[in-house]
């Protein structure tokens, strides 16, 4: 981590708010912890709850009742469907599909451009 990071989260730390991203619409009752950052041209539907230490970045699109553990990250140009849970320390690529009421177990990495189905359960990593 370089210094300008440290300098971010020394400043994000005493500020309390999450950095939110220019364009970034985030529906009625969404939790995001003030520790978490989300890129710009975002949408995160209602009933969102985003961890500590969550990166999302650019034109992510988040659905309803999702659940994003502390630590994850989930890379530009994803979709992340409704009532799908993202575990702690879990890595995402960029253009992907994650399908409704899916699991992504913790520390999981899935590659860029995955497609993740409906009611899955992803315990390893996904690699294309």
């Amino acid at each position: 981590m370089g210094l300008s990071n440290n300098k971010h989260m020394v400043e994000s730390l005493t500020k309390k708010v999450p950095k939110i991203g220019k364009g970034t619409k985030i529906f009625e009752n969404v939790s995001i912890s003030h520790l978490s950052e989300v890129g710009q041209n975002c949408k995160i539907s209602s009933n969102v709850k985003i961890g500590s230490w969550v990166v999302i970045g650019n034109n992510v699109m988040i659905g309803q009742g999702v659940e994003i553990k502390h630590g994850a990250f989930i890379n530009s140009g994803t979709v992340v469907e409704k009532n799908v849970v993202v575990g702690s320390f879990a890595r995402i690529g960029t253009l992907c599909l994650i399908e409704s009421d899916s699991v992504i177990m913790p520390g999981i990495e899935i590659d860029d451009q995955v497609k993740v189905g409906a009611n899955s359960r992803i315990q390893y990593n996904v690699r294309i």
